[in-house]
């Protein structure tokens, strides 16, 4: 999220730990088109002025652009499969925790709707937070995962950034809306939960921004 003086220059830098090698050649243009999707995650391209890079087309590469999680549409029969693989892993206390946020999803009424979830590494956080998606997913609902980074992203089911969802504007400020189109809006509102992960990573500026635009969204 930083601004580089010399974009070319730091991708020249470190081009070949980038680039895969095909034939002894490096495939610089897939690393810049793999750039090119976290760039539109956030917003921004490689092709802008202050970067001044010219991409390859996509299909020479046969590289697809990822899709925002709440673009895919999750098989519910997938979502079957799923819930009876990870489901039988849960604890008993994991169990309870998941009851609570179906309980509340229920309850229009519930005293809270939010919920954090906070256990050391290696706890089973994601494996909790990907069943609970798919038991939802299973009944028909629709659940969206996004994640801070990208890598935690990889490891939620339809997962995605939370800057390739929401659209968080870059940088974030006190005054900051995602921009939103009018069918991403519908889609949260018929969201039963969203889940964020690694949400207590964020600046500030950008959890205010999304809970911002969700309070808009909900009026």
């Amino acid at each position: 999220h930083s601004a580089p003086t010399d974009p070319r220059g730091l991708f020249n830098l470190f081009v070949d730990d980038l680039c895969e090698h095909v034939d002894g050649q490096a495939d610089v243009g897939g690393a810049l088109l793999a750039i090119e999707d976290f760039m539109v995650d956030m917003n921004r391209s490689l092709t802008e002025a202050d970067f001044g890079f010219e991409l390859p087309s996509r299909e020479q590469h046969q590289l697809p652009g990822r899709r925002s999680g709440h673009t895919r549409t999750i098989p519910i029969s997938e979502s079957i499969r799923m819930r009876d693989e990870l489901l039988p892993m849960f604890t008993a206390e994991q169990h309870e925790a998941m009851s609570a946020v179906i309980t509340s999803i229920d309850n229009e009424h519930a005293s809270s709707n939010v919920f954090a979830l906070m256990s050391s590494a290696g706890c089973g956080k994601t494996v909790f937070a990907n069943g609970l998606a798919a038991n939802l997913r299973a009944q028909g609902r629709n659940v969206i995962c996004v994640a801070a980074s990208a890598l935690a992203a990889m490891l939620l089911i339809g997962g995605s950034t939370a800057h390739s969802t929401f659209h968080i504007p870059i940088p974030a400020n006190e005054t900051s809306m995602c921009n939103l189109t009018y069918e991403e809006r519908e889609a949260l509102k018929r969201a039963s939960l969203i889940i964020y992960d690694e949400c207590s990573m964020v600046h500030a500026d950008i959890a205010d921004c999304v809970e911002r635009t969700l309070r808009d969204i909900m009026q």
